[in-house]
């Protein structure tokens, strides 16, 4: 990447974008020279920016080791001081800023790897930080069976009174009580009403579907990471069985945080984790070895389960 007309007439931003998904591309390509000699550039386009310093540190500590030509006192040096500079920017903890939360855990999955075990040791903590907090950040929109509960009791009331039809005392108390009740606890509340009987059937559908919606997001998104950050660029046997333990461990937490959510959601999300065939899945969606550890893994879970 060098200036040229073409790429001085970009706005900064969106050749700063094109820069990330190059370099997010080459990682998971694993062409990892070309993702350095890329972010180099990135760095000297941008030197404000902190993103291109982790590309660029992290290609070279997983370059180098490939060709066993690793300086791994030198590599953590530079890392513990791409590291220090995260943390003064406050963006080593995960947040949503210029740093995506996948590049982190790329990044600090391949420290905590090849440099030792002074490295596995200092940077094996913040691996699991930003695990949890990518894990979060998608588990954080759950389905609320009070929520949907209250949006359909209201649209309810608001029909009726569009057509003039009111609502006797007990269909609104049978409304009211529609949201405190659990996904097949109909039988404690008086259904017999068909305003009642609709609404219920209606918050039950649209919980499903949500519950669904949830769970196929908690499943991709965990793939996508799988895909930034590829299994030949990580220790396996070492810290790819902790970011698998990790990621299922914090999906656990958050399942069982309140409000609760039905046992099925947590069964869908470790059934669509455990696909065993190649043919399953899209080529390229999810690596096979991490799709392997990841299937032992939530099958135990599923046993554990039943």
């Amino acid at each position: 990447v060098e200036a040229n007309a073409r790429t001085d007439a970009l706005p900064g931003e969106i050749f700063a974008g094109l820069l990330l998904e190059r370099c997010r591309a080459l990682v998971a390509s694993n062409g990892l020279g070309e993702t350095r000699h890329t972010a180099e550039a990135f760095h000297q386009a941008f030197p404000e920016l902190l993103l291109p310093l982790v590309f660029r540190s992290g290609a070279r500590v997983i370059f180098d080791f490939w060709a066993d030509a690793l300086n791994v006192e030198a590599a953590r040096g530079e890392v513990e001081e791409v590291t220090a500079r995260l943390e003064e920017a406050g963006l080593g903890v995960c947040k949503d800023t210029e740093v995506p939360k996948v590049t982190l855990i790329w990044f600090f999955a391949a420290a905590a790897s090849f440099l030792g075990e002074e490295g596995r040791n200092s940077f094996l903590p913040r691996l699991e930080s930003c695990l949890k907090s990518f894990v979060e950040s998608f588990l954080v929109r759950r389905p609320s069976w009070e929520r949907i509960g209250s949006d359909v009791a209201q649209s309810v009331r608001a029909r009726s009174a569009a057509s003039g039809n009111e609502l006797t005392k007990d269909m609104l108390d049978g409304l009211v009580g529609l949201i405190s009740l659990k996904p097949g606890a109909s039988a404690s509340l008086d259904l017999n009403g068909r305003v009642e009987k609709d609404a219920y059937e209606t918050t039950l559908n649209m919980y499903n579907e949500e519950c669904a919606r949830y769970s196929t997001a908690v499943v991709q998104g965990i793939q996508t990471m799988c895909v930034d950050v590829p299994a030949s660029q990580v220790d396996m046997e070492d810290v790819g069985s902790i970011v698998v333990d990790t990621i299922l461990a914090e999906v656990a937490r958050q399942l069982a945080a309140e409000p609760g959510l039905e046992p099925e959601v947590a069964r869908s999300i470790y059934a669509g984790l455990a696909v065993g065939q190649d043919s399953d899945m899209s080529h390229g969606s999810f690596h096979d070895e991490w799709r392997k550890r990841f299937r032992v893994r939530a099958r135990a879970l599923q046993q554990e389960d039943q």
